[in-house]
């Protein structure tokens, strides 16, 4: 009876699949074709063409907007119960939020209208 040999120590056995195939054919994740692991997937696919939706858009921003009010009304039931310590942190969290969020796309939506409003009629879309 031949005698086979012991496999050395870290060593795989050949009937395992990292022994049968190369690194080129595994592929797990983003990694594709003749890329080896550890090598950059390049850039992430692209949205697809359709433009985003505008009524996706106007419900993210009413959630929004009742969400600010509620924090709002929040703030108020703290004054109300003399507690003026929270009615300025929820106030100057709302404060801080416009202009670290908001104020540079409502200066944007301010100036769009009113070049629109000095515009002549028949440049307006």
């Amino acid at each position: 009876m031949p005698k086979t040999p012991t496999p050395q120590a870290g060593a795989r056995p050949r009937d395992e699949p990292s022994a049968r195939h190369s690194p080129v054919e595994i592929s797990h994740g983003r990694a594709r074709g003749k890329q080896t692991p550890g090598q950059s997937p390049g850039p992430r696919p692209t949205r697809s063409s359709r433009p985003p939706s505008k009524l996706g858009d106007t419900i993210f921003a009413i959630v929004h907007v009742i969400a600010l009010i509620a924090v709002f009304i929040y703030g108020l039931a703290g004054l109300i119960q003399r507690n003026t310590g929270r009615f300025a942190v929820v106030c100057g969290g709302l404060v801080l939020y416009y202009f670290l969020v908001l104020h540079k796309a409502v200066r944007k939506e301010v100036d769009r209208k009113r070049r629109l409003k000095n515009s002549p009629p028949s440049q307006r879309p």
